[in-house]
């Protein structure tokens, strides 16, 4: 009996090959360590610097607010971060108000949002048609 088995053997052996194997994965016997988990690689190092940004309004001597937050009046030097690329580093809102100094004048607020999409302006200039902007040439 001994010799039938052998022959069989002999002649399927990648099949009892893959028998074997299959039949000691199911019941445990062998196991795969399961794979170290591997770190992100790390995102190339943006410095970042600091910029100044002249806010400038007319007429002149009108309150700035930055995030909701008054810092001075124009025209006010505004220190902002800025990426290695000249964008800002994250976003801020400035807002000027204009307020109503004679009869049939309406008082507003111009609002200016500040993206990480856009390159730091060297200056602002505030009006009550708007907000113009003076960006350095690349």
């Amino acid at each position: 009996m001994i010799s039938s088995v052998a022959q069989f053997v002999k002649a399927h052996f990648w099949r009892v090959s893959a028998g074997v194997v299959l039949l000691l994965g199911i019941s445990g016997c062998m196991t795969r360590k399961p794979a170290e988990p591997t770190a992100p690689a790390p995102l190339p190092a943006q410095t970042q610097g600091k910029k100044i940004v002249t806010v400038l309004s007319d007429p002149i001597g009108l309150t700035v607010v930055v995030n909701g937050v008054p810092v001075g009046k124009t025209p006010y030097e505004l220190e902002v971060e800025m990426t290695d690329r000249g964008y800002f580093a994250k976003e801020m809102t400035l807002k000027v108000r204009f307020l109503a100094t004679q009869p049939g004048q309406i008082s507003r607020t111009v609002e200016e949002v500040l993206s990480p999409l856009e390159r730091v302006p060297t200056s602002l200039m505030f009006t009550t048609e708007g907000v113009g902007r003076a960006t350095p040439a690349r």
